[in-house]
């Protein structure tokens, strides 16, 4: 796993921040106000990460093991917040001709 994704080097909470979004970027995602909702999407993720971390507390007592999952924990909650389905972008022929063409590029610090 490369430095940039090394999950010791965020620096919010949230993973919306250093090292995968500049701090405009972050600020811009954290801002949005999805359809439907009358809250940001920081405030949201604050409330899921919160519930996900309370129940795993509960199921993890004994292993000490907290760590964050992204697949399982926190790709639910931004397809949530940001109205993306995981299925829908597996057949989204334009999404993954530029994924393939460009790649998912992560900032460097």
């Amino acid at each position: 796993m490369g430095e940039a994704r090394d999950p010791e080097l965020l620096t919010d909470p949230s993973y919306i921040g250093s090292p995968y979004f500049t701090q405009s970027e972050a600020n811009q995602l954290k801002s949005f106000v999805p359809d439907g909702s009358d809250t940001t999407v920081h405030l949201l993720l604050e409330s899921a990460l919160d519930e996900k971390l309370k129940r795993r507390q509960k199921k993890r007592e004994a292993t000490q093991d907290y760590w964050v999952c992204a697949a399982h924990d926190l790709a639910p909650v931004f397809e949530k917040a940001f109205g993306v389905r995981s299925k829908d972008l597996q057949k989204d022929k334009k999404f993954i001709k530029s994924l393939t063409s460009d790649g998912l590029v992560l900032k460097e610090k």
